[in-house]
C-alpha cells in the first residue's frame, strides 16, 4: 500500500478494526511489543473495536519481538497457535 500519509484511506479500508463485530467465533492476536512494521497500537485499536462489539479474543504479547517473530519466542507462539487450533476445531 505505500507510506501511510498519502494512502490514508486505504489503510482505513484494510484494518480489521472496522470488521471486528462480524467476528465469528475465536480469534487469537499475537503480536511483537517491538514491530516497528504493524504498531502494538493497531492490535490495541482492535482490541477496543473487539470489546465494544462483545467478542471474545485472546492475545499473546510477545516482547521484544519484531514482525518476524524468533528464537524461542517463535516457539512459545507456535506452541499456543497448535493448542488454540486443537482447542477450537475440536468442536
Amino acid at each position: 500500500m505505500g507510506p501511510y500519509e498519502p494512502n490514508k484511506d486505504a489503510y482505513a479500508y484494510g484494518s480489521s478494526v472496522r470488521l471486528a463485530a462480524n467476528l465469528k467465533g475465536h480469534l487469537l492476536l499475537i503480536h511483537g511489543t517491538s514491530d516497528l512494521n504493524a504498531p502494538l497500537s493497531a492490535t490495541v485499536q482492535l482490541i477496543d473495536a473487539l470489546v465494544k462489539a462483545g467478542k471474545r479474543y485472546d492475545l499473546i504479547l510477545l516482547p521484544e519481538q519484531n514482525h518476524s517473530i524468533s528464537g524461542q519466542s517463535a516457539i512459545y507462539a507456535g506452541q499456543a497457535v497448535r493448542r488454540y487450533l486443537i482447542e477450537y476445531l475440536k468442536r
